[in-house]
């Protein structure tokens, strides 16, 4: 049997696939002079050179329809203290500007530079056209990681020994 052949079923793929943390971000962008925005746990850098990163919106994401109309966003990696910050963004048709994010570990200004349908979901690539000030490479801040794509996390001296502090998303 040739591993394309079959599908696993898709509760157990999605236990499998949150058993590898990612880090948590706040996507914004302005459209016709509304900010819009959406919670995602599947930030990645991806080159340095040119100067890519990604994330992965779900095709049913009413927000990121939106959103690509501007042709650019706006990344905000969030640290441990903005845990309640995510758990309302992440509800959908939540308010996400009611409250606005405060001091985020780096903000990315990307543009548009591909998007690709891959299954449920988009993978959008963003080219980094304004990176973070020097002072966020010596930030010290614990930042916010999702396993199960249910709970972001803190990574800190307590995940070593097993007692991760956590929040439900």
């Amino acid at each position: 049997m040739s591993p394309s052949a079959v599908s696993p079923p898709s509760t157990e793929l999605r236990t499998a696939f949150g058993r590898f943390a990612t880090g948590v971000a706040f996507v914004t962008a302005e459209v016709d002079g509304e900010p819009h925005g959406l919670i995602v746990s599947s930030f990645a850098a991806v080159s340095l050179e040119p100067p890519l990163l990604s994330f992965c919106p779900s095709r049913e994401s009413s927000s990121w329809r939106r959103m690509r109309a501007a042709g650019h966003f706006s990344v905000h990696v969030l640290g441990a203290e903005h845990a309640r910050f995510a758990r309302h963004a992440a509800i959908p048709g939540a308010d996400r500007f009611a409250d606005p994010l405060t001091d985020p570990l780096a903000v990315f200004e990307c543009a548009i530079e591909a998007e690709h349908e891959a299954g449920d979901h988009w993978i959008v690539v963003g080219r980094v056209c304004e990176a973070p000030s020097a002072s966020f490479t010596t930030c010290s801040k614990t930042p916010m990681y999702s396993t199960n794509r249910r709970r972001p996390k803190a990574v800190n001296r307590h995940t070593v020994r097993g007692r991760t502090p956590s929040v439900r998303l």
